[in-house]
């Protein structure tokens, strides 16, 4: 009996996708040919239409398959019995992948699929992360700084498929270049997207709360970043920016300043400087601590708030309301 039906949950996708085509390979390496593949979405499938193409004989290949994203989104008794009526008595030329980024399913699509097919790819630790894309460094005869890793970390979503495309992408910027810098993932992600958390935090450092606001609008609207990662942009940028502001209170010349924190870009200069002039130490020290609090919010709170407290954090930085703000983040 075939017994090529998978279950894959979890959020981490760089490793199901890595067992996914090790599967196919083996397949591939069996009939000596690439077997036919489809991909469904649970958002715009029709049940009926896939188990009819699951039991249908192909003409061209002697292999299908065929993968379902989204199972936890199929919830109906009737979508559910038609999947099940298929892992029961499945057909003998198909691959079937049922997939879902919740840790969680429906126990009886467990109870159909042999135990040993059954995966969960949770998401890596931060130490594995942090490793994770030391080794990918590495592989490319190429190193990464630790707050440079821990940099790009803070601004990829969370899995490595994500992260492999990003880390590709950083190796093709660099050229040339054998050892990843901090400053250089802040050029590749300022230069990687029209409007991100560089562009944005260029606004807050000119306390220009409407054109804050728009940007923000246009990355939320982009979803080139979630919440978190658009905070977590603006911590490092703002902590970077007091201890430039401490500097100079401690008789460092700006130049001086600017090259001991590894700001070298003209551009970032000007930024920094400018963004000096409009705040003072208290003013950043209130905005970090503002900054840990939405973090916390972020991560806790319900997804459809986070524009709305995004806003008010911006509001806080920019008008110098930190302090006031503050209370509505605990």
């Amino acid at each position: 009996m075939n017994n090529r039906n998978y279950l894959l949950l979890g959020p981490e996708h760089g490793e199901k996708q890595k067992y996914i085509q090790n599967i196919k390979s083996k397949l591939k390496d069996t009939y000596a040919e690439k077997p036919e593949e489809y991909m469904f979405y649970s958002f715009d499938l029709n049940l009926a239409d896939i188990l009819a193409l699951l039991r249908t004989p192909s003409l061209f290949s002697p292999m299908k398959i065929v993968t379902i994203n989204g199972l936890e989104s199929i919830k109906t008794k009737g979508e559910i019995d038609l999947i099940l009526g298929y892992l029961k008595a499945p057909a003998e030329d198909c691959c079937l992948f049922l997939l879902s980024e919740q840790v969680q399913i429906d126990k009886r699509f467990e109870k159909q699929i042999p135990r040993e097919q059954v995966k969960i790819f949770w998401e890596l630790f931060d130490n594995q992360k942090l490793g994770w894309v030391q080794s990918f460094f590495r592989q490319q005869g190429m190193s990464i700084e630790g707050e440079a890793a821990e940099l790009l970390l803070d601004m990829v979503t969370n899995n490595t498929m994500d992260l492999r495309r990003e880390c590709e992408r950083l190796v093709l910027f660099s050229g040339e270049q054998k050892i990843i810098r901090e400053e250089d993932i802040a050029g590749f992600l300022y230069h990687s997207k029209e409007e991100n958390v560089f562009s944005l935090f260029n606004k807050m450092a000119e306390k220009d709360l409407a054109g804050s606001l728009e940007i923000l609008e246009k990355i939320i609207q982009s979803a080139d970043a979630s919440g978190i990662q658009i905070v977590a942009g603006l911590y490092w940028q703002y902590k970077k920016l007091l201890s430039y502001k401490l500097l100079l209170a401690n008789q460092y010349k700006s130049e001086e300043a600017l090259e001991q924190l590894a700001i070298r870009t003209k551009k970032s200069k000007r930024i920094y400087e400018k963004a000096a002039g409009n705040y003072n130490p208290a003013e950043l020290e209130n905005i970090i601590i503002l900054t840990a609090s939405c973090d916390t919010c972020l991560r806790n709170g319900k997804a459809d708030l986070h524009r709305i407290l995004l806003s008010l954090y911006i509001y806080g930085c920019v008008k110098g309301r930190g302090d006031s703000i503050l209370p509505l983040f605990q």
